[in-house]
């Protein structure tokens, strides 16, 4: 037999025609939103725990910029990603005021945290754009930190009081 004949079979189908939904059990997605927010957290202490570190890897590997520098740039833009992922959840919480978006770092010197957060966390400075230096940054994520806790967001936990078990 040759495939261009046709062949007459009945085949039985075994597959049921059930509808499967699948739900967001337990605010699955919530919950991992939160999850990407506390990473990016870590991300800015991990930077700031080494920044000696990496402005030293930075010297090394680029010749025409100070490692500093780019390190800031790093802080600045983890700085503001953090905060791009914050955003939106604190406009829907009535406790945080148009005051709590200001960040005081030292007389005369101030930021907004939506400013700094839709610049990537960099400025214009004498005609030349840069980062934020790390004072302005780390306090942006200072504060970011303040009003996560301000606004209940702050992470739940649960200790066990039984022997895990397998």
């Amino acid at each position: 037999m040759n495939d261009s004949q046709d062949v007459d079979v009945d085949v039985e189908s075994t597959e049921d025609d059930t509808t499967v939904v699948v739900t967001d059990s337990e605010n699955y997605g919530e919950t991992q939103r939160l999850k990407q927010i506390y990473k990016l957290r870590s991300k800015v202490q991990d930077l700031k725990m080494n920044q000696n570190e990496l402005s030293k890897e930075y010297d090394d590997y680029w010749s025409n910029r100070r490692g500093w520098e780019i390190f800031e740039e790093d802080l600045a833009n983890a700085v503001a990603l953090y905060g791009s992922e914050l955003l939106p959840l604190f406009y829907s919480i009535d406790q945080i005021s148009e005051e709590d978006y200001k960040v005081t770092v030292s007389e005369g010197n101030s930021v907004d945290i939506r400013f700094f957060v839709d610049k990537d966390g960099m400025r214009k400075n004498e005609g030349e754009v840069g980062a934020y230096p790390s004072l302005f940054s780390m306090s942006v994520f200072r504060r970011l930190n303040e009003l996560v806790e301000k606004s209940g967001l702050g992470l739940e936990t649960e200790s066990e009081t039984e022997p895990a078990s397998i």
